[in-house]
């Protein structure tokens, strides 16, 4: 789904979860080399090499498309694209992958385009809500769920603001006939609940 995704600034939005899947994978790959005493392959060796250049130019494309001020937005508007869906996209991945995943490069970018689409916009997102799960890291683009033992429920009220209220309410919810909420997304179209996997009662409860 990340190459499929035309808006540039919607995949830059995604830079730490794709680069966590990627770092993710080196590790299961070190794992299984020292179980089975396999040295690290001339492949395995430019595969790194290559990903981190990658990431390095990137980051450089990133940078030199957008020196000037308003390119940001301007190219936001050209993908028909939302600034408080990309802003929250944008503070919702640095807040969890910029520590451990990010190169500094990224964090610098990632940065300067938040900064630079709240300047130009007038909207600004200073945190985003605990319960708040991306589109992109619940679901493929063809539907395929990423988590186990989850349902995905579309909010049958439309905006966000709807959504962030029923949310609210929902996660602080505690009761054996309560379906456990897992989180939510208020962004995008259309907004959507991620409950743990009911029984066919509570699901028909659920459609009502």
């Amino acid at each position: 789904s990340y190459e499929s995704e035309r808006n540039p600034l919607l995949r830059l939005a995604r830079t730490g979860f794709v680069m966590k899947r990627m770092a993710d994978l080196h590790v299961l790959m070190d794992e299984a080399a020292e179980t089975y005493g396999i040295p690290e392959s001339e492949f395995l060796k430019d595969w790194r090499r290559d990903l981190k250049a990658e990431r390095d130019w990137r980051m450089q494309v990133y940078a030199s498309s957008l020196e000037e001020p308003g390119q940001a937005v301007e190219l936001l508007e050209k993908h028909r694209g939302n600034a408080f869906e990309l802003l929250t996209l944008l503070a919702y991945d640095f807040g969890k992958y910029s520590e451990d995943v990010y190169t500094a490069a990224e964090r610098e970018v990632i940065a300067a385009v938040y900064e630079e689409v709240c300047r130009c916009s007038g909207t600004c997102v200073v945190s985003v809500p605990k319960w708040f799960i991306p589109r992109h890291e619940i679901t493929e683009r063809n539907g395929d769920l990423l988590w186990q033992n989850v349902n995905v429920k579309t909010a049958a009220a439309s905006g966000g603001e709807a959504c962030v209220y029923q949310t609210a309410i929902w996660s602080e919810l505690n009761h054996p006939h309560v379906t456990r909420l897992l989180g939510a997304c208020h962004v995008g179209y259309p907004a959507f609940f991620v409950v743990e996997e009911a029984d066919e009662i509570t699901q028909n409860v659920l459609r009502r």
